[in-house]
């Protein structure tokens, strides 16, 4: 995982990190977490709503493969079919070949050599109606009204939990979707 994911959870939960770095002998990354009450009981069976599924072709964009992977696979068990993605050039390509084939892109944001901005603006150039998905682990860089201006019509912040995708996508693909779900 990036950095910044490994930041965003540990913020997420409350916590911090400390990072020493000494010339030649490396760095040192202490996470500090708050502690819970060793009485809280979960049973995560009861707690988890159903998902919603589908069928449709999703490309799937980020330069971390650990993160597309593991983005293309939580959507394969969705049901959906995914190309996965590490480089936002190729990915262009890929789409310009045959724009038809897809109904969904979810892209990082920060992404080497072509950025989120021109990408998302070449695959909206080639079809307008196309539902893109900004997924980012920088949540102090970019809001809703920014993921808007760029073109995404919906906003996930990482680490992306199976059911915030699954109901983003779902949203998105039946055209019920807003920035930010």
């Amino acid at each position: 995982m990036g950095l910044a994911v490994v930041h965003g959870i540990v913020e997420s939960y409350g916590g911090t990190i400390r990072v020493e770095s000494r010339e030649n002998r490396g760095a040192v990354f202490t996470i500090i977490l708050p502690v819970t009450p060793a009485s809280v009981e979960t049973h995560p069976e009861e707690d988890t709503p159903e998902v919603p599924k589908g069928n449709e072709t999703i490309l799937v964009i980020d330069d971390e493969l650990a993160i597309a992977d593991m983005t293309g696979r939580l959507l394969e068990q969705l049901g959906y079919r995914t190309t996965v993605m590490t480089s936002s050039v190729g990915a262009l390509d890929l789409f310009r070949a045959a724009p038809q084939r897809f109904d969904l892109v979810v892209t990082d944001m920060t992404m080497p050599v072509l950025t989120v901005k021109k990408l998302t603006a070449e695959l909206l150039q080639i079809r307008s109606d196309l539902p893109v998905i900004l997924n980012t682990g920088y949540s102090r860089q970019i809001d809703k009204q920014k993921a808007e201006r760029i073109g995404a019509r919906a906003l996930l912040h990482k680490p992306v939990s199976r059911q915030h995708l699954a109901k983003a996508v779902r949203t998105e693909l039946d055209g019920s979707g807003a920035v930010g779900a």
